[in-house]
């Protein structure tokens, strides 16, 4: 069986636990307002409100002490107040679906992964400069789809993430002390992200595009080669000992797909965010690695039978995007004919 649908009360607890996690992430989200702080500030003799933006103390002045600034005060420490609390019972929840969720084994991702993506998620990168391919994507098509994919498909100790490097990068800069989860704290590097979900992430000394854990998973990061090849195009999100992209040509095919956006479960029953390219471009994507001279060996019947998998999950369980394939054009023409016809039918 290339994949098991949910039962219903499986089902509903994963709606529960999406319910849970979409709540403490606007809060975490409105929780963006409070960073920084405001404070009391003589100068020349006279006190001013300042709201500072960052951790690195850089203030703005809202005026001289009066009745209007510190009802501003007021409010904004009310409101923060309010805000840590509701953050704070939205955690618990969250921690108790957790518990809900492996009870009921309805995780499928690695821990690890989980913890990238939140992490990522939190950056500000997942899903603006960073998607998910390779077989992580998979993770997503379940949760659209309702169903967990066989193991033997899912199988893998690495995640790769396509890097849009041409759009406007801004990491997510939270003070450490504003927020009470640390995978919040301002990082500058891409490096610095993956070690907020696990400290022993190193880039590998031959393999700059590649970082490992103490546990040996890898993060691979992947860019669109420039064209020319020669071009200089940003190949680091951070600076100096950051990961460097390895450039693959037709990485284009994915990055100019339909993304889509998932809450995915992990093993020990985390929810998290994922954005992969399309279930259909990642199907046609990896029926031309099965195929592809430029393809490993080893790895082309894995290819296929990924293929065929989303395939059938596109046809079985996500009918309204198989009625739509043309809305498919990044792929090149001639693949996409081919899978339309049939190709990959069971």
């Amino acid at each position: 069986m290339i994949y098991q649908a949910l039962s219903d009360a499986q089902a509903k607890q994963v709606i529960d636990a999406e319910q849970a996690y979409n709540a403490w992430q606007d809060a975490w989200a409105a929780s963006r307002s409070w960073v920084g702080g405001m404070h009391w500030k003589t100068v020349s003799g006279r006190e001013y409100l300042y709201r500072t933006h960052d951790g690195k103390g850089n203030a703005t002045s809202l005026g001289v002490r009066s009745e209007e600034t510190e009802n501003i005060a007021a409010q904004f420490h009310a409101s923060k107040q309010a805000g840590q609390l509701r953050l704070k019972n939205l955690k618990a929840a969250l921690q108790t679906q957790a518990r809900i969720n492996a009870v009921l084994r309805l995780g499928s991702a690695p821990s690890i992964v989980g913890d990238l993506c939140q992490s990522l998620w939190q950056a500000g990168l997942l899903g603006k400069n960073l998607i998910v391919i390779g077989t992580n994507s998979l993770l997503a098509y379940e949760a659209m789809a309702g169903v967990r994919f066989a193991r033997d498909v899912m199988a893998t100790t690495d995640i790769d993430l396509l890097w849009s490097h041409k759009t406007r990068l801004a990491l997510t800069d939270v003070p450490q002390d504003a927020l009470d989860d640390a995978v919040a704290a301002a990082p500058g590097s891409l490096l610095a992200v993956l070690q907020k979900a696990d400290k022993s992430f190193e880039r590998l000394t031959h393999q700059h595009f590649r970082a490992a854990n103490d546990q040996g998973f890898l993060v691979d990061l992947i860019r669109q080669t420039p064209k020319p090849p020669w071009k200089h195009e940003p190949d680091q999100i951070g600076a100096g000992h950051d990961l460097v992209a390895a450039d693959i040509w037709n990485m284009k095919w994915l990055l100019n797909a339909p993304r889509v956006q998932a809450l995915a479960i992990a093993v020990n029953g985390t929810v998290f965010p994922i954005t992969a390219p399309d279930p259909r471009a990642y199907c046609a994507f990896k029926y031309w690695l099965a195929q592809s001279d430029e393809r490993n060996p080893q790895k082309k019947s894995r290819d296929m039978a990924q293929a065929k998998a989303v395939y059938a999950l596109i046809e079985d369980r996500l009918p309204h995007l198989h009625k739509r394939w043309e809305e498919i054009t990044s792929i090149p023409k001639a693949v996409m004919a081919q899978v339309k016809s049939g190709a990959l039918q069971a």
